[in-house]
């Protein structure tokens, strides 16, 4: 069983991505998939809040219900996203600017490889790039 809000959203997201704001009630239950109690519950709450308006069978999303996607939307995608940051266990010393570095023949692209089989300088291919 799904969360009502959960299930609140996908109805007017639904809505939301349709090209008129208009879907029949059918298609917008097959979408989200859920059972027909939750989905009736969940139609008849929107339509109190006044997120959306039920005409028969079809489904139209209000300009409140339109504000409040957009809110939602915009609340998830500001939030801080602590699986992003690289644990500090993760990260290695940084190397300096002018530090030389060789890297490992077998960790090199394979092309470089079946160049370097060739008999053709690695390093210099390195520096032309």
């Amino acid at each position: 069983m799904k969360n009502s809000l959960k299930i609140n959203n996908l109805i007017l997201r639904s809505l939301f991505s349709s090209s008129n704001g208009i879907l029949d009630s059918y298609s917008v239950f097959k979408k989200i998939r859920v059972s027909f109690p939750e989905f009736i519950k969940s139609t008849n709450t929107l339509e109190k809040h006044g997120y959306i308006t039920l005409d028969g069978i079809l489904l139209t999303i209000t300009i409140a219900g339109r504000e409040h996607i957009l809110k939602d939307n915009n609340a998830s995608t500001l939030g801080v996203k602590n699986w992003r940051e690289t644990p500090q266990s993760m990260l290695g010393h940084k190397l300096d600017v002018d530090y030389k570095y060789v890297p490992s023949i077998r960790l090199l692209d394979p092309q470089l490889q079946s160049q370097e089989k060739n008999n053709i300088d690695i390093f210099d291919i390195l520096m032309r790039e």
